[in-house]
């Protein structure tokens, strides 16, 4: 089984990353999802997807926004009340997409490690949203093909009307490839 971690805060997105999540397993009956949400009341923008066919395989905590402390805080809440032991333990982003039978590729990729206990880590590639983008809409992310090397940018600080000082990151490919010319 495989546990995946997925800090959110107030992220619109999110829901989108827990559908995609479930959608594009080989085996999500094999996938847990352990979610920790820093949510205000008014966010309801948040909660708008219907994940019922998945409920019994997401494990929820919830936070006021405003006792958020980031996402290590987070992610720590998530280990310590929401993960069960299983197998693997996968960390994500809340605004997250997922290549077809991305459980099935990541098992793969860890057969092949010569270790007793292999790590694989990187930071996923982007996504794109279109631009009239509605929170609750049909998921019309558009997932990088790009082999690049991804790189995290400050993006932009969240909205200020609605008590969101955090900075927000994005993935950019990087503009050289790495060990491909001399």
């Amino acid at each position: 089984s495989i546990f995946v971690s997925v800090a959110s805060y107030r992220d619109t997105q999110c829901q989108y990353t827990l559908a995609d999540l479930f959608k594009k397993a080989k085996h999500p009956e094999r996938v847990v999802a352990g979610v920790c949400f820093q949510v205000a009341k008014e966010d309801d923008d948040s909660f708008l997807l219907d994940l019922a066919e998945w409920s019994d395989r997401i494990r929820t905590y919830f936070l006021s926004h405003t006792d958020a402390k980031g996402p290590c805080y987070a992610r720590s809440v998530i280990q310590q009340e929401l993960y069960g032991g299983e197998d693997y333990y996968f960390q994500i982003d809340s605004h997250f997409r997922f290549a077809q039978d991305w459980d099935e590729i990541c098992l793969e990729q860890l057969s092949r490690c010569d270790s007793p206990k292999p790590l694989l880590t990187t930071y996923a590639s982007s996504y794109t949203l279109p631009k009239e983008y509605v929170p609750g809409e049909l998921d019309q992310a558009v997932l990088s093909t790009s082999k690049a090397v991804t790189i995290i940018c400050a993006d932009e600080f969240g909205d200020q009307q609605r008590d969101d000082p955090f900075l927000r990151i994005k993935t950019r490919p990087c503009k050289s490839d790495f060990g491909q010319h001399p």
